[in-house]
């Protein structure tokens, strides 16, 4: 696809709309740019946990070729230790249409697995999906006898239990590489998820973010697979591709930017899962039904830059992930009164420099085990063991919840019991014994000084 001339125009209007936020609480959105009503957008700082847009992330789209993503996740729990085994590749790569995104792999080829993800996940190969798609299945079932039609109806069968497996809610895959079927859909939300969860792997994380590749097996004459996703792509590599590029510029790279990929049916939009690092954020977002290339790209774009110039994490947990302690009453004397609330890792969010004040801390604790009694007090009515998951530090802006963590004891505490009972009970009898035996000292030393001799009272001789 030639980018419009009128590209850096546009580039330049996009200037004027940051800063415009959509008709959204002003905390959750800040200076993100304006989003079609019709999109469905879900922006995350992987760093902090931090949603910080989600405008229809629940609701059903078509992801196109974005499903590649829950394609590599699926087929990474088969091969991700076989990166550098071959394939070869079959005649399933001719029930692609041909006309379709390819990565132009041919019958009889060999490739190793991590090459098959370069040509599923760079120029989008609706061919390389289909390999990859027919052998796993053929792994996991341990039958290469699989007709290509059984083997990918077994692997959409994986691609879906994988969805249930993560808990996602509003899915349906019917390909494993997104041409549109009205049966085939997800939300933003679980595309977001599904991608996390694929660039746990190294080898994904390299592949998204390489502007171009060229596979050792890549047919004689053949040109280096280009990534479709213009964010990673550099001038240095868009002059590879001068059809594509003007000049073999790029004005919508984004050096920040480090993946991951791209999607386009026409009933499904533009669509895009991207991600960035900037100032220790780390942004994963996606993307679906932008109305073209430049909107969808421009959006992006201002999106890393307003996270870089618009946002702050704030820490909300000391050095040690701890919060301040709450003071128990009722509780098992050798214990202490104070019990130690803690989170796994730092919690912390991020969160609009200018409605930065907006944001406070509300902790939450297990009423079966913590009756509040005020602020600062609380009642224990359970055992309690240390590390046990007893409440939930929130987040809140405007009165709403923005963000949770799990809180964690920091300590053992226990109700009072019959120990707490006959320990009192032996120290009060101590005293009690003390007390006597002191006034039994006392009356017994003052007898003595009473009983004793009586002075001479004799008169002097006269």
């Amino acid at each position: 696809m030639r980018l419009s001339p009128s590209i850096n125009k546009k580039l330049v209007a996009l200037l004027f709309v940051l800063g415009v936020c959509l008709a959204l609480p002003s905390t959750a959105l800040a200076a993100m740019p304006a989003f079609a009503e019709n999109e469905a957008v879900y922006l995350v700082d992987e760093a902090t946990g931090s949603v910080l847009v989600d405008q229809n992330g629940k609701e059903k789209f078509y992801p196109a070729s974005t499903t590649k993503m829950m394609t590599t996740l699926v087929a990474l729990d088969y091969v991700a230790d076989k990166m550098d085994s071959r394939v070869t590749v079959g005649d399933e790569v001719n029930m692609v249409d041909s006309t379709s995104s390819l990565a132009e792999i041919k019958q009889g080829e060999s490739l190793t697995w991590k090459e098959l993800f370069y040509g599923l996940l760079l120029p989008s190969g609706n061919d390389a999906a289909l390999t990859i798609a027919v052998n796993v299945a053929r792994m996991a079932t341990n039958d290469n006898n699989l007709s290509n039609d059984q083997a990918l109806k077994r692997f959409v069968e994986m691609m879906n239990e994988k969805g249930d497996e993560m808990g996602l809610e509003n899915y349906h895959f019917v390909t494993p590489h997104g041409l549109h079927d009205d049966n085939h859909y997800m939300t933003a939300e679980d595309m977001l998820l599904i991608s996390r969860e694929a660039l746990k792997n190294k080898d994904i994380r390299e592949i998204v973010k390489s502007p171009t590749y060229s596979h050792q097996s890549t047919t004689p004459g053949a040109r280096p697979w280009r990534n479709t996703n213009f964010l990673v792509v550099d001038n240095g590599s868009a002059a590879l591709f001068a059809d594509v590029y003007q000049n073999g510029q790029n004005p919508l790279y984004n050096k920040a930017a480090t993946g991951v990929k791209t999607g386009f049916t026409d009933e499904a939009g533009r669509c895009l899962v991207f991600s960035a690092e900037v100032d220790g954020k780390m942004l994963l977002g996606v993307i679906f039904k932008a109305a073209d290339n430049d909107a969808l790209y421009n959006q992006a774009n201002a999106v890393i830059e307003s996270l870089k110039n618009d946002y702050e994490q704030v820490t909300w947990t000391d050095e040690n992930n701890m919060m301040p302690a709450v003071t128990i009453k009722g509780n098992h004397f050798f214990d202490g009164n104070r019990l130690k609330l803690t989170t796994v890792s730092a919690a912390a969010s991020t969160v609009p420099k200018d409605n930065k004040s907006h944001y406070v801390t509300n902790v939450t604790l297990n009423e079966t085990l913590l009756q509040k009694e005020d602020d600062e007090h609380y009642k224990i009515l359970g055992d309690i063991e240390e590390g046990q998951e007893i409440g939930a530090l929130e987040i809140k802006a405007d009165g709403k919840v923005y963000q949770s963590y799990p809180l964690y004891a920091g300590n053992k505490m226990r109700p009072r019991n019959i120990v707490d009972f006959l320990f009192w009970a032996l120290i009060i009898a101590l005293i009690v014994a003390f007390i006597v035996l002191a006034r039994m000292f006392f009356v017994s030393r003052n007898n003595k000084k009473r009983g004793g001799k009586i002075p001479s009272s004799k008169g002097k001789k006269r």
